[in-house]
């Protein structure tokens, strides 16, 4: 059972003894300024009358008890007062100025000058749980997120942050986390949840007693040195104002806020993944300390549980974590280490190591953790040395002084991360258990995340190539990241002759996620064929793929990656025929020029009779539609340098755009058919109308020389390609794979880019269709919402059907042809149209286009065709 002995500050932020009786009740001559603490003292009473902890120390003497708890009340304008940290932590004259007090003045804390006799014991020290109204842990909060929290958590941070910025607003004492930065100090907010959070702060502190830690050398070190930081670790104030206000004690930090961190990793680590969970996981430690095996030294000698026993208490929730090595004694510790790191049957998957470890080679001399680092560096025999997980070893700072170790790295130049090891963050076990509980649990990660992915890992990894502006640059970085991740799997079979017990386990649990690495697989596909996006066309089928991957795969682990990186992939897809559409509905005279346009909307905005301008100049267009003569205010149309523009309809354009005045085709393949460079640039009404005349008749011409050219070839087949222009690069590349079968005699091609310059379009592709033993539809969404190939193409051909034409759906892109008409006819590839060509189903294109000539070579003989 504890004892409380309870304290408050008073007006001038000293710090003052209570006078409380067994009953919780103040003195009646209680000063009026700490009356105020009744209320709580109340509670109090309750909270340890369930708990079985109401015994009041009412002595003098603290020597004369082992088990006091001192509970400190202060108000909201004391955590504001740098001066009443400075009582706290006891400068000398402080104390002074308490033994000469008549006003009862305590001190609870003491520091000395090193160089001085000390004038004191300090085995009189007791905890202390500071009880305050706001719940200010949370702010100067050192990190926002935890290694496995992804967006959706970082943003909770952030809204909490706002929420509680009435809190900043306080001007706080940032020296506040003193008040919970140990097991010597804890601090416990008078809210809903205060009953609890006191019960939990006093069954902690009341263990430490039981383990006589607070009297042990290693806690009694730590609070001397914190209280002394916190003195001392200000700046004296040059001038009005500048860097005393903001540079304060920054090593301190709240044990609270750890522990809410531990219990989110704790959670985490039990989430299951297709019936398995990290708890699965096993490590082997190998702790390096000179009293691993010795009752933790305290001047008295009273203590009996040995450094190993706590640490192995306070992570007796990874009940995968074993000791399994350790050295024992306080001589010869690195040669006791490097003895067990050279054990043919054993691999130490972490090394605990203490800043101190002993006696050094020499007498008086002391040995460093640091050594250990230089011994397994420089060793002739270093090759002997059995390294961890990923061949590293993987070390875990437990001093005392937990900021001691790396200060010593960076004045020696080693780096805390490379090729032989990995030093992680580290706490004190005895002095800051929450603090060295929650760095472990980081450690495991970072070894877990070597190996396994999990949603917010792998985020995090795409989230470093969110400056590259390539698109292909993009795809290939975020493949190469996940090649790299795979690479290391592999390196676990290496990890496991070593006899890694850590890489023993995690290789059975990545041999229970199947669909990690197919899911993987799948992504790499999908950026695969998300790297040959054509710049202005529409991406609705790449988003439709994901949309599959995501289905296939359990939406917990893998959704929100699908969701990401459609967000990342949508900066490189904006479709520029809407972007167009948007200008057009904003504005009478459109620049619009090198905007990587491949087509012109077929949709029209409402304003489009008050368009008086489009420059259109340094795009891709291959022809204007006939809704070009909506735009019947139409004065300027500049359409330079659209390299195969190779189509204008003339005849609607002479007939609707009345007001046409200047019309520039340099540059375009139509400009170069016409040959007369006094028209394919005009700026007069009347001379526009000419060069629209010629087109037209143009046209005309052209169309009747091609129709006289149209023979129907009686010894091959006849194919014919029906296709969505927005998918006219991947028409090309079938017509590429179809080239074996046209050199061989088998067949002939047609698609509608054969037309001549001004032939009649419906009636070159009705007669073709007439023609065709075989039609191709090459399928994707827009092949299916065109009106024209609906109506037209695709109608031609049901119409016109006989026994022996073959009517072929390949499937280019993600749409769904269950209801449509072309789902009664056999298609290719014949991975079906939920597995298109262009999707993560195919390493590349051409694996699926090849499928479509084999295919097809196969459909041909088994109908046994022959040309119409």
């Amino acid at each position: 059972m504890a004892q409380f002995v309870f304290f408050a500050a008073d007006q001038e932020a000293n710090i003052i003894r209570l006078a409380v009786d067994e009953n919780f009740n103040l003195s009646p001559n209680t000063d009026d300024f700490l009356k105020i603490w009744q209320q709580p003292l109340n509670v109090l009473k309750k909270v340890c009358e369930k708990n079985n902890q109401n015994k009041i120390f009412t002595g003098k003497d603290y020597t004369q008890t082992d088990n006091l708890i001192g509970i400190l009340l202060v108000k909201t304008e004391h955590l504001q007062d740098k001066n009443f940290f400075f009582n706290l932590s006891g400068p000398e004259e402080y104390v002074v100025k308490c033994q000469k007090s008549k006003e009862k003045f305590a001190h609870l804390r003491e520091t000395h000058h090193p160089l001085r006799p000390k004038t004191a014991q300090n085995d009189w020290y007791f905890p202390i749980i500071t009880i305050g109204l706001p719940d200010i842990m949370e702010i100067y909060e050192e990190s926002p997120g935890l290694d496995f929290e992804g967006a959706t958590e970082l943003g909770y941070w952030k809204t909490n942050r706002q929420e509680n910025r009435w809190k900043y607003d306080l001007d706080l004492a940032p020296q506040i986390k003193f008040l919970d930065s140990s097991i010597w100090h804890r601090y416990v907010a008078y809210n809903e949840s205060f009953s609890d959070n006191f019960s939990r702060v006093v069954e902690k502190m009341y263990t430490c007693i039981e383990w006589k830690l607070y009297k042990s050398v290693a806690a009694l070190s730590t609070l001397e040195f914190q209280c002394r930081m916190l003195q001392n670790s200000t700046i004296a104030q040059f001038g009005g104002r500048g860097h005393h206000e903001a540079v304060t004690p920054f090593k301190f930090h709240s044990e609270t806020i750890m522990e809410r961190k531990v219990e989110k990793f704790k959670t985490f680590f039990a989430q299951k993944h297709n019936n398995l969970s990290l708890n699965d996981l096993k490590w082997h430690i190998l702790l390096v300390d000179d009293y691993a095996d010795y009752p933790i030294y305290t001047p008295s000698k009273e203590a009996t549980i040995t450094k190993m026993g706590i640490i192995q208490k306070i992570l007796s929730d990874l009940k995968g974590v074993e000791i399994k090595g350790y050295t024992k004694g306080s001589s010869e510790i690195i040669e006791q280490a490097t003895n067990k790191l050279k054990l043919p049957d054993q691999t130490f998957d972490i090394i605990l190591l203490d800043y101190l470890i002993g006696e050094g080679e020499h007498h008086g001399h002391k040995a460093y953790g640091h050594e250990l680092l230089l011994e397994l560096s420089t060793s002739e025999d270093n090759a002997k040395f059995n390294r961890g997980p990923s061949g590293r070893f993987w070390i875990y700072p437990i001093s005392s002084f937990p900021f001691a170790f790396a200060d010593k790295l960076r004045q020696l130049n080693i780096d805390g991360s490379d090729d032989r090891w990995h030093i992680s963050s580290g706490g004190d076990p005895i002095s800051t258990p929450a603090l060295f509980q929650l760095n472990f649990y980081r450690l495991l990660m970072r070894q877990i995340s070597e190996y396994f992915l999990h949603e917010a890992a792998l985020l995090r990894q795409f989230d470093r190539y969110d400056n590259i502006k390539d698109l292909g640059q993009w795809c290939a970085a975020i493949k190469e990241r996940i090649n790299a991740v795979e690479q290391s799997v592999r390196m676990l079979a290496t990890d496991r002759e070593r006899n890694s017990f850590f890489a023993e386990t995690m290789e059975d649990f990545l041999d229970g996620q199947k669909d990690y690495f197919a899911f993987f697989e799948r992504i790499k596909n999908w950026l695969r064929t998300f790297s040959y996006y054509q710049e202005g066309t529409s991406p609705e089928d790449y988003w439709r793929d994901l949309a599959n991957i995501s289905d296939d795969f359990p939406p917990s682990s893998y959704r929100n990656i699908c969701e990401y990186l459609k967000e990342k992939a949508e900066l490189f897809t904006q479709n520029a025929a809407d972007l167009l559409l948007t200008e057009m509905e904003k504005q009478e005279s459109i620049e619009f020029s090198a905007k990587s346009l491949y087509f012109f909307p077929s949709a029209t905005p409402v304003t489009r009779s008050e368009i008086t301008a489009l420059n259109l100049s340094v795009n891709y267009l291959k022809a204007l539609p006939s809704v070009i003569k909506q735009y019947n205010n139409l004065k300027v149309l500049d359409l330079s340098y659209n390299r195969d523009l190779s189509y204008l309809p003339a005849s609607d354009m002479l007939a609707h755009n009345t007001e046409l005045t200047e019309l520039n085709l340099q540059g375009t393949a139509l400009g170069l058919a016409i040959r007369d460079n006094t028209l394919i640039k005009t700026n007069k009404k009347s001379a526009t109308r000419k060069l629209l005349e010629h087109i037209k008749t143009y046209n005309e011409r052209l169309q009747l020389s091609y129709q006289r050219q149209i023979q129907n070839n009686s010894e091959t087949l006849s194919v014919f390609i029906s296709y969505a222009h927005q998918d006219v690069k991947w028409k090309n590349e079938l017509k590429k794979h179809l080239k074996t079968l046209e050199l061989s005699g088998s067949i002939t091609v047609f698609d509608d880019a054969q037309i001549p310059l001004g032939d009649l379009w419906d009636e070159v592709i009705r007669t073709n269709i007439e023609k065709a033993d075989v039609v191709l539809f090459l399928l994707s969404a827009d092949l299916l919402a065109s009106d024209y190939i609906n109506s037209k193409e695709l109608g031609n051909v049901i119409r016109q059907n006989h026994k022996k034409r073959l009517i072929v759906p390949v499937f280019l892109r993600n749409c769904d042809i269950e209801d449509h008409i072309l789902s009664l006819h056999q298609g290719l590839p014949g991975t079906g149209y939920k597995n298109p060509i262009l999707s993560s189903a195919y390493q590349h294109p051409d694996d699926g286009f090849v499928e479509v000539v084999k295919g097809l070579r196969e459909m041909i003989a088994k109908r046994n065709l022959s040309p119409t």
